[in-house]
């Protein structure tokens, strides 16, 4: 089971995202939003919580930042061996997966998976050869359609970016401290990315500049959690309410009006909650994030995301469609849940066993290490 004892809830935290993002493609299978099919009603009231998209993702970036930044936080903000081999450790361990995910992707959508059928999954289908070369070179945030092929895979070229950008952070940490880098991110992406959601025609890259924020505030919660949840503000040390902060940023970005545009308010409450659960406090969270089952979809989540997506839209089309259960039927959603979360888990332990982990170089042996940390690199 990956991670130490100390930081299992880590895994926790990471497990929930992944379930989280199941959930929401799920439900989109079923309610394709950008197709212009909603529920109404009690429906709508029912399942709103798996409306709102990114928040898996907004979760793996700050743990991504945070746990990424632990080695480098107790040698001063310094990579180990610098950033030459720490980009190519980070190349190694996550584009392989993403390699055969995208090349089984390609097959699939050239043949079982290529129809139109008014599910998510069409935004996926039909994809072009710049599709293929955008995602090939993990740049389809910015070259091609950035859904197309596998939707989720958007997000592998985010992550990517952002180990690039790592090293710039830190040596922005050296000079200026971490949290005027995170604050100074946060207010300088922030208003770029809400700009780009609102212009239909803004690269991907651009809609999701705030990530950047959030990475860098994910590294500013392991310098405060290192520091036992206190922070020096205008010259004094003081020790904030974490656990209420989290809260009450939750419920501001919950009842922001386009809170679905941006997650930035989400984000810091992820960081508050990680000062409460790092610092000792909310045990009784930490204990069910703790819990094996959560900790064991942290453990396989990339792979998790990796392939849920496929395999959310084939148990709708072979096993529900054909029964006459169509989009827009709460009855398919009710259905479809247990199908495909169940099946997703199953691929994604699969492909965790038998590819992730073989085309990662060193990690069933760092996975035996009683000091093993959780991997950073699990992304939405």
């Amino acid at each position: 089971m990956s991670g130490a004892p100390r930081t299992r809830y880590l895994d926790g935290l990471r497990g929930l995202a992944a379930l989280q993002v199941i959930l929401h493609h799920t439900y989109l299978t079923v309610y394709p939003l950008d197709q212009g099919v909603h529920p109404t009603g009690l429906t709508k009231l029912a399942t709103s919580s798996m409306m709102l998209s990114g928040l898996g993702v907004t979760v793996f970036i700050v743990l991504s930042g945070y746990t990424l930044s632990m080695s480098a936080h107790r040698r001063g903000w310094a990579l180990p061996d610098g950033p030459g081999p720490f980009l190519r450790r980070r190349a190694r361990r996550l584009l392989p997966a993403y390699y055969v995910v995208l090349a089984v992707s390609i097959v699939l959508g050239l043949t079982v998976l290529s129809e139109e059928t008014g599910a998510h999954w069409d935004i996926s289908v039909p994809f072009t050869g710049l599709d293929v070369v955008g995602h090939a070179l993990v740049a389809q945030d910015v070259i091609g359609q950035p859904y197309a092929i596998n939707h989720p895979l958007w997000s592998i070229a985010l992550t990517f970016h952002l180990y690039l950008l790592f090293p710039v952070l830190l040596a922005c940490a050296v000079r200026w401290g971490i949290g005027r880098v995170a604050v100074w991110a946060l207010a300088v992406t922030t208003p770029i990315a809400v700009a780009a959601f609102l212009n239909t025609g803004a690269l991907l890259v651009l809609r999701q500049l705030h990530f950047v924020g959030v990475f860098a505030a994910g590294m500013a919660t392991l310098a405060i959690v290192r520091a036992q949840g206190v922070v020096t503000i205008h010259g004094r040390e003081r020790r904030p309410p974490w656990p209420a902060l989290a809260i009450a940023l939750f419920v501001v970005w919950a009842a922001a009006p386009l809170n679905h545009l941006n997650h930035v308010p989400f984000a810091l409450a992820v960081c508050c909650l990680l000062v409460g659960l790092g610092t000792g406090r909310l045990t009784a969270l930490r204990r069910l994030l703790e819990w094996r089952a959560v900790v064991w979809m942290g453990a396989v989540s990339l792979s998790l995301y990796l392939v849920h997506a496929p395999i959310v839209h084939g148990t709708w089309l072979t096993v529900l469609r054909p029964a006459g259960h169509g989009v827009g039927d709460i009855g398919t959603l009710l259905l479809l849940l247990p199908l495909a979360v169940g099946a997703s888990l199953l691929g994604g332990w699969l492909f965790h066993r038998h590819v992730e982990r073989p085309l990662a170089p060193g990690r069933a042996e760092r996975d035996r290490r009683p000091e093993a940390v959780p991997v950073p690199e699990r992304t939405g």
